[in-house]
């Protein structure tokens, strides 16, 4: 594991930091860190990568998607026992929807953990 103290990690571009270990955690700022903090405090700090991610949809995986879950009420209703109104429902352009879709995910960014340490 990668080790950079908390100038190295600005030098390199680095803006947060976190917990190593925790599923789910607080984004914290790096520029917070007293510069003469006690190594003891700095153990199980880790990194966050320079920049946040975001979930992205591909329209192959939206029209799967709403087709089964389509096809699946309409069978429930209809009874139908094929799979026709799965594959109309699955050859409609779904560009236009995917695009909005990810606009509204690019909203939720999230960051990853590195596997970067900082010390002393």
């Amino acid at each position: 594991m990668e080790k950079l103290t908390i100038k190295e990690a600005f030098k390199r571009g680095y803006t947060k930091y976190g917990f190593s270990g925790l599923e789910w955690q607080n984004i914290h700022d790096i520029s917070d860190l007293n510069l003469n903090v006690d190594a003891e405090d700095l153990k199980d700090l880790v990194l966050f990568e320079k920049a946040s991610t975001n979930f992205v949809m591909e329209s192959e995986n939206i029209a799967e998607i709403v087709s089964e879950a389509i096809a699946d009420k309409e069978n429930e209703e209809s009874g139908r026992d094929n799979n026709e109104v799965y594959e109309a429902i699955k050859k409609i352009d779904y560009t236009d929807i995917t695009k909005k879709i990810n606009i509204e995910l690019k909203k939720h960014s999230y960051w990853k953990l590195t596997e970067i340490m900082l010390v002393k």
